[in-house]
């Protein structure tokens, strides 16, 4: 029965099982590839966060305006460690009472950035 369908298939029905299987590897490595270079490409960066007693509420957002983390902060303690991509950023600084900033950034290789009210 199997023979018979294989014949009806064509001679190549080996070939392209073969061939199935290697475009399947060669997407895994593909995406394992892009992975590596975009985990490459990003680096930790600490943001700092200066503004008026209050809870904190602060927004990162990418160049293309998704929004990538929302954070709130609530002591005097107000940063934390990001892995961010090189490139153009948006933090928008929200303290209840008082209210909204927004601040553009830009990730270089600096490892630390203070963002100010």
């Amino acid at each position: 029965m199997r023979r018979a369908r294989d014949e009806a298939q064509g001679p190549l029905t080996g070939r392209r099982r073969l061939l199935r299987y290697a475009a399947v590897a060669f997407a895994a490595l593909a995406f394992a590839y892009g992975a590596r270079a975009w985990q490459a490409a990003s680096r930790d960066v600490t943001l700092v966060y200066h503004a008026p007693a209050g809870v904190l509420r602060v927004t990162l957002t990418d160049g293309d305006g998704d929004r990538l983390r929302h954070s709130v902060f609530y002591g005097s303690e107000r940063g934390h460690i990001v892995q961010m991509a090189e490139g153009p950023y948006t933090v928008t600084l929200e303290v209840d009472g008082v209210g909204v900033r927004k601040r553009e950034i830009q990730v270089t290789e600096i490892p630390t950035i203070e963002v100010r009210w």
